[in-house]
C-alpha cells in the first residue's frame, strides 16, 4: 500500500536547509549534536522506518578524501540507524568520466571509506553506453539501446550479505506518475 510505505519514509535534502550533522574541527569529526537530536527525534516520533539523506555533502563539512574522518562519520551515521531502529540511505555522487563498470565501488568520489564502512552501497546510472553486456541486458528488460536513457539499472557495488552478480539487480524505466 503506497500509504504505508510512504509513512515510513523520511527524506532530507537540500531543499529544505542544510541538516549538517558532522564539522570538522581540526582534522577531527565533531558531530553536531543538536542536529543528531533532532534527526533520532524526528525517526522515533514518526516511527521512521527508512531515512534517506540526499546528497552526502549537505550532511556535513568533512574533506570527502579523508579515510579515516569519513570512516569515523559513517559510523556515527550508523550509530544513529542503530539507536533509531531505522535503515539509513545517503545518496553519494560519482567519479566524473567514470568509464567503470557499473558496479565497480571506485565509481563513488571520495575516499573509499565511503563504501567501504556501509554494509551495502548500491550504484544508480542509466542505460545508455556502449557496454555489449549492458545492451543484452537492456534487451532482456525490453528496452531498446536507442532509448537508453530512459532506463536506470541498479547495481550492487559492495554487499556484506552476498555476492556481486556482475548483472544490474534491477532495471526502471523513468515515468511521471502523479502521486495521492
Amino acid at each position: 500500500d503506497y500509504h504505508a510505505v510512504k509513512n515510513g519514509i523520511i527524506g532530507m535534502d537540500a531543499s529544505q536547509s542544510d541538516l549538517i550533522l558532522a564539522n570538522n574541527n581540526n582534522e577531527t569529526v565533531q558531530m553536531v549534536q543538536g542536529n543528531v537530536d533532532f534527526v533520532e527525534q524526528l525517526a522515533r516520533e514518526n516511527a521512521v522506518d527508512i531515512m534517506m539523506f540526499d546528497p552526502m555533502l549537505n550532511i556535513h563539512t568533512l574533506p570527502e578524501n579523508d579515510n579515516s574522518l569519513m570512516r569515523h562519520f559513517l559510523t556515527q551515521v550508523r550509530g544513529i540507524a542503530h539507536r533509531t531502529n531505522t535503515a539509513i540511505m545517503i545518496a553519494h555522487h560519482t567519479n566524473k568520466g567514470g568509464g567503470r563498470e557499473a558496479d565497480d565501488p571506485g565509481n563513488f568520489r571520495g575516499a573509499s571509506s565511503i563504501v567501504d564502512t556501509p554494509r551495502i552501497a548500491l550504484s544508480l546510472s542509466s542505460g545508455d553506453g556502449p557496454n555489449a553486456e549492458k545492451q543484452k541486458e537492456m534487451s532482456a528488460f525490453g528496452a531498446t539501446p536507442r532509448k537508453g536513457k530512459k532506463y536506470m539499472r541498479i547495481d550492487n557495488a559492495k554487499s556484506n550479505y552476498g555476492p556481486k552478480t556482475g548483472e544490474a539487480l534491477m532495471w526502471f524505466e523513468w515515468k511521471t506518475a502523479r502521486t495521492p
